[in-house]
């Protein structure tokens, strides 16, 4: 599988806008995900799978305030 087929399988809609990850949580409370080999934090690569590839410098921010939440949107 594909790394796009492996992230989405692995988080769940809480029917809130959230996207729960369900795969490893760091103890920070991030979720972590294995893309092109190496070990991202969760939310950086749903970004960069779903939406562009990160901008050098950018920061991205949860608007929900919930740190394992992978919505890029």
């Amino acid at each position: 599988m594909n790394d796009l087929g492996r992230f989405l399988a692995k988080f769940e809609p809480d029917g809130r806008g959230c996207w729960l990850w369900k795969g490893y949580i760091r103890r920070d409370g991030y979720g972590s995900f294995r893309l092109s080999q190496r070990m991202v934090l969760a939310h950086r690569a749903g970004y960069q799978l779903l939406t562009a590839s990160m901008p050098e410098g950018l920061d991205l921010d949860h608007r929900c305030g919930v740190r394992h939440c992978v919505n890029p949107f």
